[in-house]
């Protein structure tokens, strides 16, 4: 039967009985001309019709969200749905790969949001492989060998032979999914049964949730036994996606960016609250896509809850909330981390005079710690951040002891405070170097066994009594950083600042950081400008570091941060150990790891074991489906879990590595010249890595420009 003919005896123009007095929401004008043919319906209830029999792909332009989605109206979300969407989605392929991706994901979350959008959260934290936001600090993780064990029970296999499976294919995913489709008779762990129910996106992310909490002497077991459950249950493919989720991983070439932008255009297309089911719209203008993502993306880097978020959108449409909605309910709040605020480096002093010719702007030292953003909230108790949203509160039981203190709660009520955590020797009382903090325990630290101290460099507030200051400038924020703090000596300090003019005065100031062991300065627009803006690497915010200072050995700017992703084993003293590393920036448009060089050099004996300690779990037998490299002579490749901070003499064109592919040169990425080992970045995670965008404006600012041979 015709497509036409499948839906014609249900299908009608669009419903006349639409409010005209009610104002049309800014998030999408929808007028009746951009309303696709085959989507306007009457009210006639949901049994009038059914779903097609051979329902169109997701990718397809002409695909709808309720005749082709693979479950009926209030019906749980099948994860085959899901894993549909993430087997096209790592199809794609060439120049519209984006687009396309963002299709596929866009059409999944429309039959999502008209069907069941109780499940839209859930869905969504599959997509990004999480359970809930970073700073709960819980996590889906599951052991590895625990991993073995419940994939050898699923898969016909031996652990031995998923391990060495494993090993050949580099997917612990597609090993699961290869056993279970060659396997005739699967068997339960717990019962034989002739027909199992399928899987729905809410039974996945359930057993997931238990798998993440269970706690306790028995709890591997457990973890265990559920998992086998779960796989059990699922499919070969559905299997081999629970893993991926598992190990945060998908491998379908798509980030958590992506799936924002989808989630936007699905708003956009198809506005959830419509009032009526069936709804009146189900193919709207695209036009209001790009506000929707920028005020999602807002409200991520303020209130980083996709609970609260998606809540918020599925409140928004034509018969509900207007789009400003999700500002008024998403935003910064004390206890939920905000994203931290980025500085650009620069050259010189000359750039920094001539970038802000005309504003006035202040001189910040710029310490060498762990970023630590402080929440008190309205009951006097303390939280801390990192600066990737972990919950670090528990490392820093002096800091929260002596915050109770140093806060004037005759002055502030609630505030987030942005500062960084600096270890510190009190007996010379000076500043001690970044690698002592690190020593210190992540969880449940003694505050009477602590042997490095820590003092508290206060530089920024973003939210006093109840009132987001996030827009007011700096001079603004730091008279009321200044309300709020009592200062003590080697505990807690504002960050030394001076607001200068003269390039004297700077390069003084540069030189007396240096010298009290920081690693430059801070450079800030004061008044003009100087709003607080999270996530972004502001031009607003300039860093002058210490390497500024031998031009004579390097012309860029800053060190950057890259991900290890293979070696070359020792030879002669380094024997034993690996000898040279491959490293790479990190793409989060495309989910990707672009190689930028190799090095051999920086190390001391006992870095390179440290080094080797920590990435020998992390041995992968071939590289990773999202690494983007030419070097194929590697002796391992890792899996990119660690960051090390790398300098480097300057940055050139090279047909070798992969970086920044043809965008400062067609068919060629952008190298690290003489890049020397500065030391791991524990506090950064893979993810935070050098993005292609900060390699590109590092290029184009440096002094010299060479071609490589």
């Amino acid at each position: 039967m015709e497509r036409q003919s499948s839906i014609s005896s249900f299908l009608s123009t669009q419903s006349s009985k639409r409010k005209k007095e009610e104002p049309r929401s800014p998030l999408n004008p929808i007028e009746p001309s951009q309303i696709v043919s085959e989507v306007a319906f009457t009210e006639s209830t949901y049994e009038d019709y059914n779903l097609n029999s051979q329902p169109l792909a997701l990718s397809d332009p002409k695909f709808n969200p309720i005749l082709d989605s693979k479950f009926k109206y209030g019906d749980p979300v099948p994860f085959r749905m899901l894993v549909d969407a993430f087997e096209e989605v790592s199809k794609s392929k060439g120049a519209n790969s984006k687009n396309l991706q963002k299709e596929v994901l866009s059409n999944l979350f429309r039959s999502i949001i008209l069907l069941k959008p109780d499940h839209l959260v859930k869905c969504f934290y599959l997509c990004i492989g999480k359970l809930c936001p970073d700073y709960t600090g819980i996590e889906i993780g599951i052991g590895k060998e625990a991993l073995f064990k419940a994939a050898a029970r699923n898969s016909g296999l031996t652990v031995k032979q998923v391990r060495k499976q494993e090993n050949q294919t580099g997917d612990l995913g597609t090993v699961v999914s290869n056993g279970k489709a060659t396997q005739k008779n699967l068997t339960s762990y717990f019962t034989k049964r002739t027909k199992l129910a399928p899987l729905t996106i809410e039974n996945v992310y359930d057993s997931l949730w238990k798998i993440a909490t269970y706690k306790g002497n028995n709890s591997i077991s457990l973890k265990e036994e559920e998992l086998v459950r779960l796989l059990n249950q699922a499919d070969s493919e559905e299997a081999k996606y629970i893993i991926r989720i598992l190990q945060k991983s998908l491998k379908i070439g798509a980030s958590e960016l992506t799936m924002q932008s989808a989630l936007a255009k699905a708003i956009a297309v198809t506005p959830p609250k419509q009032g009526t089911f069936p709804p009146s719209v189900l193919k709207a203008s695209e036009e209001g896509a790009e506000l929707i993502e920028n005020t999602l993306k807002r409200a991520i880097n303020e209130c980083p809850d996709y609970d609260k978020i998606i809540k918020a959108l599925l409140e928004v449409g034509p018969q509900g909330k207007d789009i400003s909605y999700i500002s008024e309910v998403c935003r910064i709040t004390p206890g939920v981390p905000v994203k931290p605020m980025l500085a650009n480096p620069t050259k010189g002093i000359q750039e920094i005079l001539k970038r802000f010719t005309g504003v006035e702007f202040t001189c910040e030292f710029k310490y060498d710690g762990m970023r630590a953003q402080i929440h008190i909230l309205e009951d006097r108790s303390v939280k801390i951040y990192s600066r990737g949203n972990e919950d670090i509160t528990e490392m820093y039981p002096d800091i929260v002891q002596f915050l109770a203190e140093h806060i004037d709660y005759s002055q502030v009520t609630s505030c987030i405070i942005d500062s960084e955590a600096v270890a510190f020797d009190s007996k010379t009382n000076r500043i001690r170097p970044f690698q002592d903090i690190q020593h210190r325990g992540r969880k449940n630290v003694d505050i009477n066994s602590i042997e490095i101290n820590v003092c508290i460099f206060p530089f920024d507030m973003l939210f006093y009594n109840s009132e987001s200051i996030l827009d007011k400038s700096l001079f603004e924020r730091r008279e009321l950083l200044k309300k709020a703090i009592k200062e003590e000596p080697g505990k807690l300090q504002f960050a030394e600042h001076r607001d200068l003019s003269l390039f004297e005065d700077i390069e003084a100031f540069l030189l007396e950081s240096v010298k009290i062991g920081c690693e430059g300065l801070m450079v800030k627009t004061l008044h003009d400008n100087a709003s607080y803006e999270p996530a972004k690497r502001s031009l607003n915010w300039l860093k002058l570091k210490k390497d500024y200072m031998q031009a004579s050995e390097t012309s860029l700017s800053d060190s950057v941060d890259l991900v290890p992703i293979g070696a070359y084993y020792g030879t002669g003293k380094r024997v034993g150990v690996y000898g040279s590393f491959l490293l790479a920036i990190y793409d989060s448009s495309n989910d990707e790891y672009q190689t930028i060089c190799k090095t051999a050099t920086g190390f001391s004996e006992e870095q390179l074991k440290t080094l080797y300690s920590k990435l020998k779990p992390l041995e992968i037998p071939k590289p990773l489906k999202n690494y983007r490299y030419l070097h194929t002579d590697l002796d391992v490749w890792f899996e990119p879990k660690l960051v090390c901070e790398v300098l480097g003499a300057d940055l050139s064109i090279s047909p070798k590595h992969t970086s920044a592919w043809c965008q400062a040169a067609e068919d060629k990425g952008i190298s690290l010249r003489f890049p020397r080992f500065l030391r791991l970045r524990e506090d950064k995670s893979p993810t935070e890595a050098t993005s292609p965008e900060q390699v590109v404006s590092m290029y184009y600012n440096q002094s010299a420009i060479h071609l490589s041979d």
